[in-house]
């Protein structure tokens, strides 16, 4: 069985994204930090988590992420959790952060200002949903066809003989 590694969150971004360019193919990389907070009640007190998430997007993601993303925006992310480790001082370090697949600035969804629910979308996808390119091969077609009940494992006999 394979593990599941997948994260959704939604938060403020806190910093400016930063663009850099890293290793020998030259590959677009954007950073930044975001904060998320959820409330739930204990013993009748309301209480807030305050978590902080780092984030980097890789690749042609990260490029068109970066033309709209700013301090403060509300987004949406998908990705996956990864741990990054290194030395400092003689001791080893370690961070765990999230790889972005998928970005939604919701600042830039657009809201029909009669009920604020999301504005029908025409035949592009909108501008501020950058998804990783996946290459996997399409299911085959459904069979619609009906079933052949000639060739049934139960018949009326057999079905008596079940034991509820």
């Amino acid at each position: 069985m394979k593990d599941i590694n997948t994260i959704t969150v939604s938060g403020v971004v806190i910093n400016q994204p930063d663009m850099k360019h890293v290793g020998a193919k030259n590959t677009a990389l954007l950073t930044f930090r975001l904060y998320s907070e959820r409330e739930y009640s204990y013993q009748g007190v309301t209480k807030v988590d305050k978590n902080y998430f780092s984030i980097k997007v890789w690749g042609q993601h990260a490029s068109d992420t970066a033309a709209d993303l700013r301090e403060g925006n509300r987004v949406t992310i998908q990705g996956r959790l990864t741990q990054e480790t290194w030395e400092s001082g003689g001791q080893r370090k370690y961070k765990v952060l999230v790889v972005a697949e998928t970005v939604v600035n919701n600042d830039l969804v657009p809201f029909d200002a009669s009920d604020r629910a999301p504005a029908p979308v025409a035949t592009a996808p909108p501008k501020n949903v950058i998804t990783k390119p996946t290459s996997k091969p399409k299911p085959p077609a459904f069979d619609s066809s009906p079933l052949d009940v000639k060739h049934s494992v139960l018949d009326e006999e057999s079905i008596d003989d079940i034991p509820f």
